[in-house]
């Protein structure tokens, strides 16, 4: 089953959809008795839950603020039980709050107690409010934390709170599906009036068993604060249709991480939103409903697109010093681009906002993926380049929406520049990353361009094609054999290695490469590493290979494959549930060609053979010959896409576990006699 992706705007020409007959569990919070400790039996619960979310139900409706307009009321509140101590840490809550212009949203009536059972009576522990903690993370957020005392293994932990948010724009998530425990049962109801129109996102495996959609009239009072002196509040009414959405979940398992899943947000059951329109009652403005629009607000955001138009005197004479006057255009812009990444660390690689201001990131060189790739569009602007910001969400981070503009989503900047006639994208915040490359991480789909002409930048895993080349040369020398091993590597491993090498691992890398051959019999000597520092072209890697099987054996079983290779098969599990996301499109070639040994000849050798993946998605290829006197070995895998549902696991998993059985295969070496 594919991931549901759907967007729903939550407006007047909504109708009623499906309900199902479904309740709620009669849960009465607050209210424990010695019976609510037994759990019911469900198939989402299995030996390893440590935990169990009884059930998880939230809120959210509006009324009118004193600033003329609307708030939303955020409730939460949560009742699992801990199984076993490992399940502990569930009982430290976090509740992140907003922050922007000097208001904050507003939290209330936190409530939170642990009961167990002592000789048949339920005993409650209580948080005491001089347990609950405040931190300032940033400009804008903020967050609360407690750790609800008492907890112990059989306990049964339940806890509320509520959130007033003057925010229109940060309407509250909701995840059904919880990544640590199975849930017996999550719903959520949001209550928006007909002034407010917001975009619905929803992911994930399971069916709703509640998903109702109600209207009733409402009217909302409305008080504005008078701005000069002398004026008094005004309070006004506001007649609106209410739209009244339930979304509910029962029995839905832990999320389970399977290897080459790319992100745990893809398969998550959840509903995000984002403000789409507001109407005032005469006219409609459209807030984020396009992504022209999005962008034409971006550019004014103070943590985004605003300083970006600002005169930049404080770096004139650090630029001017970085690049060289009438050079190339195009080395100019590979200037700017070194000079921001050398000089500049990012602190965080999941930010695209600007905390402080250009100036201030200038100065103390550190800042926020945002704040440096903004910075490094500001730089390029100086110095009369086309540079934009390009918003996208990474690969961790989960797919995002491409007709719709959700914010919320999209967690990472490059920055996209013009010149010599062609488009480069570019990422100062990682160190070694050549010009106009970006790592597999970016590459999630779309990512858009914010600027007056917004467009749409397809970076789908698909189009990354990581491509490695190895190549062996064995002859025989001096009665010995020995010869060269040369492989130059794809992008993303080259950016890999770049780090290990600059962390002074060099040794490390080395005898990671002998640890990596097939047979203790191979030794290797005089590492050598081309391009490290010319990070825009591959690396590539030399040693000396010699071979120290052959001797007195009567037979030789050889494995032509020395090094690398698919050693075991990386899809190992019987079954999946979730899709198999690789971060790239791979081609591997692997070309061996050897002297045959003296005194020895070629008792057995591999069958070649040629393995399909489906009809198009990928190809294996095993060609041996045999000559006078020497084998020739080319050996090839390519994987042309990266998403395989659940329903073609089986045939990937199979596919792989015909390459692993060839390559493990043996050339057998007789001894002349």
């Amino acid at each position: 089953m594919l991931i549901k992706f759907s967007l729903v705007v939550l407006a007047c020409n909504l109708s009623a959809v499906s309900a199902f007959a479904q309740h709620a569990p009669d849960i009465h919070f607050g209210k424990i008795a010695a019976s609510d400790f037994e759990i019911a039996a469900s198939p989402a619960i299995d030996s390893n839950a440590k935990a169990v979310v009884i059930a998880d139900i939230g809120e959210t409706h509006f009324e009118g603020n004193a600033r003329g307009w609307f708030s939303h009321v955020f409730k939460k509140t949560t009742r699992f039980k801990v199984l076993n101590r490992a399940a502990l840490s569930m009982a430290t809550i976090q509740i992140p709050l907003y922050v922007k212009d000097q208001r904050e949203e507003v939290l209330s009536d936190i409530s939170a107690s642990s009961y167990r059972l002592e000789g048949g009576k339920v005993v409650e522990t209580k948080l005491e409010k001089a347990n609950i903690y405040k931190e300032t993370e940033d400009v804008n957020h903020s967050r609360v934390r407690f750790v609800i005392p008492g907890a112990q293994e059989g306990s049964v932990v339940e806890y509320t709170y509520t959130i007033k948010s003057d925010f229109d724009f940060n309407m509250p998530s909701w995840s059904f599906q919880s990544m640590e425990c199975p849930t017996l049962w999550s719903e959520y109801t949001a209550s928006i009036p007909s002034t407010l129109v917001y975009l619905s996102s929803t992911t994930g495996y399971h069916n709703f068993v509640v998903n109702t959609t109600d209207h009733k009239s409402q009217s909302y009072e409305l008080r504005q604060t008078g701005t000069t002196l002398g004026q008094t509040e005004k309070m006004f009414y506001v007649n609106a249709i209410t739209y009244k959405r339930h979304w509910a979940m029962k029995d839905l398992p832990a999320l389970k991480m399977e290897a080459y899943m790319s992100s745990p947000q893809n398969c998550l059951d959840k509903i995000e939103f984002q403000l789409y329109q507001t109407y005032d009652g005469e006219k409609t403005n459209d807030v984020y409903s396009t992504w022209a629009k999005a962008s034409e607000q971006l550019l004014l955001e103070k943590d985004f697109g605003e300083t970006l138009s600002w005169e930049m005197v404080w770096a004139k004479d650090a630029l001017d010093k970085a690049v060289t006057p009438g050079a190339d255009r195009l080395i100019q812009a590979k200037q700017v681009y070194y000079y921001v990444q050398k000089n500049f660390t990012c602190t965080n690689h999941n930010d695209p906002h600007i905390k402080t201001t250009l100036e201030e990131v200038f100065r103390r060189k550190s800042g926020t993926v945002g704040e440096i790739n903004l910075l490094l569009v500001a730089l390029l602007r100086s110095k009369g380049f086309i540079a934009d910001p390009v918003l996208l969400s990474t690969r961790s981070n989960g797919r995002t929406s491409e007709k719709f503009p959700v914010l919320a989503q999209l967690n990472y900047v490059i920055c996209r520049v013009m010149t010599a006639g062609e488009t480069f994208y570019l990422d100062a915040s990682r160190p070694y990353l050549g010009y106009g490359k970006l790592e597999e991480e970016c590459y999630n789909g779309y990512a858009h361009v914010i600027s007056k002409d917004t467009s749409f930048v397809p970076l789908q895993a698909d189009s990354l094609l990581e491509m490695k080349t190895t190549t062996v040369s064995i002859s025989n020398t001096d009665n010995r054999l020995s010869g060269l091993f040369e492989s130059q590597l794809g992008d993303n491993e080259s950016l890999r290695l770049r780090g290990l090498l600059a962390s002074g691992h060099k040794d490390d890398l080395l005898k990671s490469i002998a640890d990596g051959t097939r047979s203790e019999n191979i030794a290797i000597s005089h590492l050598a590493i081309d391009s490290i520092d010319n990070p825009e072209v591959p690396l590539n890697l030399r040693f000396d290979v010699q071979l120290n099987m052959f001797g007195d054996n009567d037979l030789v079983y050889f494995n032509p494959v020395l090094y690398d290779g698919v050693r075991q098969n990386p899809f190992h599990a019987a079954s999946r549930e979730y899709p198999v996301e690789l971060s790239s499109a791979r081609q591997d070639t692997y070309i061996l060609t050897m002297d045959i040994p003296k005194g020895y000849t070629v008792d057995e050798l591999p069958k070649s053979a040629r393995i399909r993946l489906n009809e198009h998605d990928g190809l294996f290829e095993y060609m041996v010959e045999k000559h006078a006197d020497d084998i020739q070995l080319r050996c090839s895998l390519s994987i042309n896409k990266t998403f395989f549902a659940p329903e073609e696991y089986q045939s990937l998993r199979d596919f792989y576990g015909h390459v692993v059985r060839k390559e493990s295969e043996s050339i057998v070496f007789r001894k002349i006699k």
